[in-house]
């Protein structure tokens, strides 16, 4: 089960990771735009939270991945609600202005804007992220096993906390 945990956890952050460089917006005569924007953009925050994951995936701490996988679609959904406020004030600025030689271009141009495959991938990434934090949380935290049960030690759970004894 800890194998499998490993795997979903690295592919959660894998997604993040490969996702923030992915297409997330066509914008006309501006092209594509990603997430990370040339190390501008919340990309960067994204890329955090994937190296993040992959540390305590490294470290079998499964339970934590709760706090990046819900970080990540946090920022995925904030990003997508000023995105969505910025689009609607654009279209009204364009609506309440005089009419002019090019307010039918530019209001073409912001009826184009389309949001990209870019965002399925990092969502797919945030959820399999917090499916895993989630499903570790349930079973009691790490998971099936802790470093200190692989080095032969005895553990004994109680709801105050985890003590090891070296057997």
């Amino acid at each position: 089960m800890t194998q499998n945990r490993f795997a979903l956890a690295l592919l959660g952050a894998a997604l993040l990771f490969l996702g923030s460089f992915l297409p997330i917006l066509r914008v006309p005569i501006v092209g594509e735009l990603n997430y990370f924007a040339n190390g501008k953009g919340d990309g960067v925050l994204m890329i955090g939270l994937a190296l993040l994951s992959v540390s305590f995936a490294a470290r079998r701490r499964f339970d934590l991945l709760l706090c990046t996988g819900l970080a990540a679609g946090a920022l995925l959904g904030y990003t997508l609600v000023l995105l969505n406020s910025r689009i609607r004030e654009m279209r009204a600025a364009m609506d309440s202005g005089s009419e002019n030689l090019f307010s039918g271009f530019a209001e073409a141009l912001a009826g184009s804007v389309q949001i990209q495959w870019g965002w399925a991938v990092l969502a797919l990434g945030a959820c399999v992220l917090t499916a895993v934090g989630y499903a570790a949380l349930r079973e009691g935290g790490q998971g099936s096993e802790t470093p200190a049960q692989g080095a032969g030690a005895r553990v004994s759970s109680s709801r105050t906390g985890v003590i090891a004894l070296a057997s």
